[in-house]
């Protein structure tokens, strides 16, 4: 639970069928707030949480990652692929 002011900002990549996302908050005024989830859900396993307090001033962080696991096979398959045509 907050009570006050926030401003935010996130960024995301991803590679491979591995996506990574942070987020981060800047508060002024009073709360803390915690969470988290680890799942796995039609191919994609995912694992996130974030966490932040502020009495005054103070913040929130949080990080998010995927892993999509036919992208990422399919993108290890086409890389071995790649590199037996390179080797003789």
């Amino acid at each position: 639970m907050f009570a006050g002011a926030r401003i935010a900002g996130d960024l995301e990549g991803g590679l491979f069928g591995i996506t990574a996302r942070g987020t981060a908050e800047g508060w002024a005024g009073a709360g803390a707030g915690a969470d988290g989830v680890l799942g796995y859900d039609d191919g994609v396993f995912r694992l996130s949480g974030s966490g932040g307090a502020a009495w005054g001033l103070g913040g929130k962080l949080g990080l998010d990652l995927e892993v999509d696991v036919p992208e990422l096979v399919e993108s290890l398959d086409s890389g071995v692929t790649a590199l037996q045509e390179l080797l003789p």
